[in-house]
């Protein structure tokens, strides 16, 4: 079987970091990471098709993962890339290394399935995810780590969030959180592409089209990797390291948001953490929110809410009800800086009184609802902001794991 994941090698190597505290081993942990920066901000990019690529792919000759030697592929090999490149809409000689790597060598030659290719293609960017997460959840909370090894892992954390990438689809340079924010809208579209593909799709993958089984595995994957990006920008906002842009994207994208999305949740708790001026629980010492004080935020927030026509009234309501609470910190901190505030909203207790009036509350109470809460928690909150019961509880909105964070940041504003 092919070459190993990239990403899985280097989770495993992260993970055992913290048991190696070698100066050599921490160095050579430093470089690994360095190597692995521009895939971390290429994300899901995709290279495009290429006609040059098709011809050489159909001339059964082309040089794989950047080696100077030319590989040759029988007719099948062909077929799959060739079949893989128009599934995936994205480079034939990406998808020949693909196929390459899930290739099995037997008594017929070298076979590979695309199905195998495209799963693969899954498992990486999960654990491209799964190292992202671990490398800011580990910067956020050092325990069990080095001094050398938190300073390392800080350092990069720091390094990712802050430094520009190329955003794709031609939107220039942006930050790491706006580029999740844009690949979460894509993997929606990838959605709604592979869902209709399963209105007709056959039982077995075609010449034309993939089988039901993995279009399955496809949709299951697309969702699973929107909701990790989505807890990644919870973590950025979490860290308070998400820039005034950032934050803006974010109050917009709920601005436009279905309600069947379940990345609302998501992203409302990221943008309630963003917002929030206080310290977390755990931090109670914790310096104020850099952003706090920023007049130009405050500007911009308060366009997204009041020159914007949102999808969902509550919605607004409640980060509304949010934003009320850090402009009331603002005015604490600094009575002079208000934005373009005094203009729409006289005072801050209106501004707060217009988000309840307009069901900030009810809206909570019915997101607590349907996102299927079995916890004390849950159940504690509910009560608190009005639910009587569990009715309207659907599938499963949100990965178990998130389930406390969005619990804690409805809670801290209802009790605010």
């Amino acid at each position: 079987m092919g070459r190993p994941l990239y990403f899985e090698e280097l989770l495993n190597t992260l993970r055992a970091a913290p048991s190696n505290t070698s100066r050599d081993a921490e160095q050579n942990l430093y470089y690994e990471l360095e190597r692995a920066k521009p895939k971390f901000f290429q994300l899901f990019d995709l290279p495009p098709r290429n006609a040059k690529e098709k011809q050489d792919i159909e001339a059964g000759v082309a040089k794989l993962h950047g080696q100077s030697t030319v590989s040759h592929f029988n007719q099948t090999f062909k077929n799959e890339t060739l079949f893989l490149a128009q599934q995936l809409n994205c480079s034939e000689l990406y998808c020949a290394g693909l196929i390459d790597d899930v290739a099995v060598l037997d008594k017929f030659g070298r076979r590979a399935k695309a199905e195998d290719a495209v799963a693969r293609l899954h498992d990486e960017r999960v654990f491209l995810l799964a190292c992202l997460r671990y490398i800011f959840e580990t910067a956020m909370n050092p325990v069990g780590l080095s001094p050398r090894l938190a300073t390392i892992i800080r350092k990069y954390a720091l390094e990712l969030i802050s430094s520009p990438c190329e955003l794709g689809d031609g939107k220039g340079k942006g930050r790491l959180g706006e580029k999740m924010l844009l690949e979460i809208d894509r993997l929606s579209k990838a959605t709604e592409t592979i869902q209709a593909a399963l209105v007709n799709a056959p039982t077995a993958t075609t010449a034309t089209s993939f089988g039901e089984a993995i279009l399955r595995v496809r949709l299951d994957r697309v969702r699973y990797e929107r909701r990790q990006l989505g807890h990644l920008l919870f973590i950025f906002t979490a860290a308070r390291e998400m820039d005034r842009n950032g934050v803006v994207s974010l109050v917009r994208w709920l601005s436009s948001a279905k309600a069947s999305d379940d990345l609302v949740y998501y992203i409302l708790t990221a943008v309630l953490s963003a917002l929030n001026p206080t310290p977390e629980p755990e931090t109670p010492d914790a310096p104020p929110p850099p952003l706090l004080g920023d007049a130009t935020l405050m500007v911009q927030i308060n366009s997204a809410l009041e020159q914007v026509q949102w999808t969902m009234p509550g919605l607004k309501a409640c980060v509304k009800l949010q934003y009320s609470l850090w402009v009331l910190e603002v005015r604490r901190s600094d009575p002079h800086v208000q934005g373009d505030l005094t203009g729409i909203e006289k005072d801050v207790e209106e501004l707060a009184v217009s988000a309840i009036k307009a069901d900030a509350f009810k809206f909570a109470k019915d997101l607590v609802v349907r996102s299927k809460p079995t916890t004390q928690d849950a159940a504690d909150l509910i009560q608190e902001i009005g639910a009587t019961n569990g009715q309207g509880i659907e599938e499963e909105v949100m990965e178990a794991d998130f389930r406390p964070y969005f619990l804690l940041q409805l809670d801290v504003l209802v009790q605010s």
